[in-house]
């Protein structure tokens, strides 16, 4: 299942959700509830969640 990092143009928040291919368009940011959201680059994810839809927190800048 693809993971998907975004950034809310409303409230500045920036999230990752891991969800299928087919509901990318109904994603909405968990701060504010905009649509209005820029995604960004994130690597492919393979396991599953039993709600089949997860939030997590994005990794920092910077790298290690």
């Amino acid at each position: 299942m693809p993971l998907y990092e975004f950034d809310c143009r409303q409230c500045g928040y920036n999230f990752t959700v891991l969800i299928p291919f087919t509901k990318k368009n109904d994603v909405t940011c968990p701060k504010c509830h905009s649509d209005n959201l820029k995604q960004k680059f994130s690597p492919f994810s393979h396991h599953s969640s039993p709600a089949g839809r997860t939030c997590v927190p994005s990794a920092g800048s910077g790298g290690g």
